[in-house]
């Protein structure tokens, strides 16, 4: 790909790697950052997700609070 046009250069692999698009060109699949994403860390995310339920159920103020 040449610049930001999604039609592929001559010869070029018809794919790109971008953090950024200021447009999303038609018919193009996009997909999330996934590298991070290891057994250990779905393991600890799930255990996160239901450790604040539980403690939500039981009255304890949320944790990890993001505002």
């Amino acid at each position: 790909m040449t610049g930001d046009s999604p039609v592929p250069a001559p010869g070029a692999a018809p794919a790109a790697a971008k953090n950024v698009l200021a447009v999303i060109p038609p018919h193009v699949v996009l997909s999330p950052h996934v590298a991070g994403v290891t057994r250990e860390t779905l393991v600890r995310i799930a255990l996160a997700a239901v450790q604040n339920v539980t403690g939500f159920l039981a009255g304890e103020p949320p944790r990890d609070v993001v505002s």
